[in-house]
């Protein structure tokens, strides 16, 4: 980004969620009478456009069974940001009902190798 005529560079960290404020320090406003610059603070405004709703560290996301599948049960592929994998449809499955996929989520902010659930 370009600030004060100065590009810099920012790592956006993963798993940053909307409103989340990050700090990178001495790129704010010029200091005065010799005291260093102030701090550069930047709010993330994080747009959904999937069919994944956040929740937390977790993702939500509805689909649609057929009738004969939620009362036999079987198998349907579904979509997650690792690409497609089998969901196993229990017998007799309810309307509303939940189903965890752990850790097929966003990384979770600032914590090296967790993963919310889907």
């Amino acid at each position: 980004m370009t600030l004060n005529d100065k590009n810099i560079r920012i790592s956006i960290p993963a798993g940053i969620e909307n409103g989340q404020i990050i700090k990178i320090k001495g790129h704010g406003g010029k200091g005065v009478n010799g005291v260093p610059n102030g701090d550069l603070f930047i709010r993330f405004s994080v747009f959904n456009n999937s069919e994944f709703k956040s929740d937390g560290n977790n993702l939500l996301t509805s689909l649609d069974v057929g009738l004969y599948k939620a009362i036999l049960g079987g198998e349907i592929m579904i979509n997650t940001f690792d690409g497609k994998v089998k969901l196993t449809i229990k017998p007799e499955t309810q309307n509303e009902t939940k189903i965890k996929l752990k850790g097929k989520r966003f990384p979770v902010y600032k914590k090296e190798g967790q993963f919310g659930d889907l």
